[in-house]
């Protein structure tokens, strides 16, 4: 030890016991380091936070003489109105803003000190809207006696302010500002070009003229009026099957029945929107009524259909039996069986008074154009199969208004089978082997069809 140079016996001192100053410095270190933990920086920014609040609220004495106020005026021709304070609220974010009215725009700042903001947005109050859908806007609870929806194109936010007085007071000021600024704003319309896309992925345009105090719920009505979309008018949005819906606004205009007038003598009668059910399937289809022909087609656009089936209105039949030709559970009182040879389906209508209107009209012409056809009754060959497997065949006179019960009727006579059930199951009369019908037959189907 006596040999050791000073600077050794002072490190081999701390080496031993006096390395105090090293372990307080570590220590010292880690302390900074738990300062700079997440849980901290909560703390401080939940213990700030009336201070930031006192900062945010600071006010300026005169607030024309602001630099930013003086910057704003200096040689702009306009006029400072109002000064205030207020929380703009987006979502679940909320800022601190000091807002400045000028006769023409709205400067939106953050104070930094009492004489001193830094301007964050500004608006020309032409393009502003003011709103009270709070809920649609901003996140959580706000009060809607002390604030109001204030946007502009790029941004929409929820203005709070201190009190209620204050609310009545910028409003009805930003109001009559916008209003005087729009009414001197030119042009007043312009056009506005909107694409609507198709089933089919065709594009269709359609040019609105829009102007400059149309809101958006106008411009919306005005396209869906150029589209031929029906909206409902008490909840304000599409049907479900929007594409389905799709309504010429004039039917006659359809290059669909425009084909089917030209040169053909018939009359356009009736146009509607049906679901055609058969079994558990469900189709939306359009259906034309003409004098003579009843056209179902499917919508394209809402200008353009594509034709699925078209028949004779000689030919068809309506019935009442909606259980024995689709599955599931269909509203009477808004729907009906219609068919022709080839198809039976249910067309369920959006109301009582459509499916009346077509169930009305469709009988009416049904009954007429049968009364002028010709023939009205031809000769139907029926095969029947005896006990001994001996083919017997009858000839019945059908006419172009008799029903399958009517036919099975007759031919049960003309093979002396006695009558129906009240089931609708034929009996033989001294046969032990009993033939029946099918059990779900239609019974109004007719089946007259002249060659």
């Amino acid at each position: 030890m006596d040999d050791m140079s000073p600077q050794q016996q002072q490190q081999d001192g701390l080496s031993k016991g006096g390395g105090q100053p090293d372990h307080k410095r570590r220590m010292r270190f880690q302390s900074y380091r738990r300062q700079s933990a997440p849980s901290l920086v909560i703390t401080k920014a939940l213990t700030r936070s009336k201070t930031l609040s006192r900062e945010s609220f600071l006010v300026p004495v005169c607030p024309e003489s602001c630099p930013l106020v003086q910057s704003l005026l200096s040689g702009s021709g306009r006029v400072f109105l109002l000064h205030g304070h207020a929380q703009l609220k987006t979502g679940m974010q909320t800022q601190d803003r000091h807002l400045f009215l000028f006769s023409d725009i709205l400067v939106v700042a953050k104070a930094k000190s009492a004489n001193h903001f830094k301007q964050k947005a500004q608006v020309r109050v032409c393009e502003m809207w003011t709103a009270g859908c709070l809920d649609e806007v901003c996140e959580g609870s706000t009060p809607p006696e002390r604030g109001f929806v204030m946007g502009w194109p790029t941004w929409n936010c929820v203005a709070v302010f201190s009190s209620s007085e204050q609310k009545e007071r910028w409003l009805s000021l930003l109001k009559s500002r916008i209003r005087e600024e729009k009414e001197s704003e030119e042009p007043k319309t312009i056009p506005l070009r909107v694409y609507g896309k198709g089933i089919n992925s065709f594009a269709v345009t359609k040019t609105l003229p829009v102007s400059n105090s149309d809101c958006t719920n106008e411009v919306i009505r005005l396209a869906l009026q150029q589209f031929g979309i029906i909206v409902s008018t008490q909840t304000g949005v599409l049907p479900r099957f929007q594409e389905s819906f799709l309504v010429p606004v004039c039917p006659e205009s359809c290059p669909l029945v425009q084909s089917l007038l030209s040169g053909s003598g018939r009359a356009f009668l009736l146009h509607g929107h049906a679901q055609l059910k058969t079994g558990m399937q469900t189709q939306d289809r359009h259906l034309f009524l003409f004098s003579d022909i009843l056209v179902v087609a499917k919508a394209k656009s809402a200008n353009h259909f594509k034709q699925k089936a078209q028949v004779r209105v000689c030919e068809m039949w309506t019935a009442g039996c909606l259980d024995e030709v689709c599955e599931g559970s269909t509203p009477p009182e808004r729907g009906f069986v219609m068919g022709w040879p080839t198809w039976n389906c249910v067309a369920v209508f959006s109301s009582s008074e459509q499916k009346e209107r077509w169930l009305s009209l469709l009988k009416s012409r049904i009954r007429e154009e049968k009364e002028s056809e010709e023939p009205k009754t031809i000769p139907l060959r029926v095969y029947g199969k005896g006990i001994n497997s001996f083919a017997v065949t009858k000839t019945l006179p059908v006419s172009n208004s008799d029903c399958t019960n009517e036919v099975i009727r007759l031919a049960l006579q003309q093979f002396g089978i006695i009558g129906t059930c009240g089931d609708g199951h034929r009996r033989e009369e001294s046969s032990s082997r009993q033939s029946s019908s099918p059990a779900n037959a239609a019974k109004d189907e007719q089946p007259f069809k002249p060659k």
